[in-house]
């Protein structure tokens, strides 16, 4: 079992992971813009999935959904890359996709408490 950085720096000296999950430099060059630190990308995304928890507004609830969706689609494609391509263990890695996935059951959960509470109740009969 090893580290993050060490696993996707050293599993495939022609194509690094670790930047750009491993896709931007590969397509665009290793100086492209886009192509950062794949922990960069994460602590951009868990910087604002925390500003977006801390609001109701249906909006703002809604892109923290896509954002969720967005991560864990992400987080697909990395164990994918970890275990089938580099095949090895980062329990660092496999923490990150558990706490994505449980980021976007509670999204989705408040999400649905949201539209629930501002859709019209049906009056009820006797």
């Amino acid at each position: 079992m090893r580290t993050c950085s060490a696993v996707y720096r050293y599993a495939d000296p022609r194509f690094t992971y670790a930047k750009g999950f491993g896709i931007v430099g590969h397509l665009f060059g290793d100086d492209f813009f886009l192509n950062v630190p794949n922990g960069l990308v994460g602590m951009l995304y868990y910087a604002i999935t925390f500003v977006l928890s801390f609001t109701d507004d249906r909006w703002a609830v809604t892109a923290h959904y896509y954002l969720t969706i967005a991560s864990n689609l992400s987080s697909f494609y990395l164990a994918f890359v970890l275990a089938l391509i580099i095949r090895e263990l980062c329990l660092v890695c496999l923490a990150t996709y558990l706490i994505n996935a449980a980021s976007v059951v509670c999204v989705v959960a408040k999400l649905r408490r949201i539209k629930s509470r501002h859709s019209p109740q049906k009056p009820k009969s006797d």
